[in-house]
């Protein structure tokens, strides 16, 4: 707080070049410190180029142009939401491997859960699981507080709000069709391929198998590796036939439909036009 100091224009000029090296510096009072335009027009220069972390400036009664004043609250709001969004993926650093990690407790506590018989009442067992209980309702709440945090910086910042609210609702759809599609799998309503799909899918990993064989290094396989290599690359290609026997078949059951119904109709307009 420097209010009221008789600095004037040339102080302001040296304390506006003392903030291009500082990185620390978030407000800053010079009120009544008569700075005019010379000193308030360094400030901006030092906003525009060279200082991104001071989010507070007051330079009331110092005799400056109104433009001056304009600009430099544009700066100021800028760095805002630089900090906004710095904070946030500050955020985002610390959440993401934490949800990681507590996915993988989750996960070992779930094959755990899964033992039976003398495994499952093992006092190894039950002093591991509940170390994992402890360590999850940790993480639990860790990811949770974060997850609040992130929440209000998606709000406040202006940038993130025009670049991420967007990918939040994209990856928002991409977990409800992810539950959708678990949802089907419990009711035994899991999705089949299509021919077309089987088709591409046994073609790629084949053109795969191929290319492996051709590479150097295929040759100083042992030759038991090579054989069960060879093997692979035969069942795909008998793969490949039966899909397009299935495919021939399946055009041939569609084209004897089209031309029943075809007769048929030939056969109703006949018996019409009697």
């Amino acid at each position: 707080d420097l209010y009221q100091n008789d600095i004037g224009p040339k102080g302001g000029v040296l304390i506006s070049r003392a903030l291009r090296r500082n990185a620390s510096l978030t407000s800053l009072n010079l009120s009544m410190n008569n700075i005019g335009d010379e000193g308030a027009s360094d400030f901006v220069e030092t906003l525009r180029n060279g200082n991104s972390t001071l989010t507070k400036l007051s330079l009331a009664n110092n005799h400056v142009n109104p433009v001056v004043l304009r600009d430099l609250n544009s700066l100021l709001d800028r760095n805002t939401s630089y900090k906004v969004d710095k904070e946030w993926h500050d955020t985002k650093n610390k959440l993401l491997p934490l949800e990681y990690k507590l996915t993988g407790f989750q996960m070992r506590m779930e094959k755990l859960e899964e033992l039976t018989g003398e495994a499952a009442e093992s006092e190894a067992v039950k002093e591991q699981m509940e170390m994992l209980s402890t360590q999850i309702g940790q993480m639990t709440k860790e990811v949770d507080t974060l997850t609040q945090r992130e929440e209000v910086l998606l709000e406040e910042g202006t940038w993130l709000r025009r670049n991420f609210l967007r990918l939040k609702r994209a990856v928002t759809l991409r977990s409800n069709v992810q539950k959708a599609v678990d949802r089907m799998k419990k009711q035994g309503k899991e999705h089949k391929a299509t021919l077309e799909e089987l088709r591409t899918q046994t073609a790629e990993r084949l053109m795969e198998a191929q290319r492996i064989a051709l590479l150097p290094e295929y040759a100083k396989w042992s030759s038991e590796k090579r054989k069960e290599h060879e093997t692979l690359i035969s069942e795909l290609k008998l793969e490949a036939q039966r899909i397009r026997t299935l495919e021939r078949a399946a055009a041939s059951r569609y084209e004897a439909v089209v031309a029943q119904e075809q007769a048929d109709k030939a056969a109703q307009e006949g018996e019409q036009n009697k």
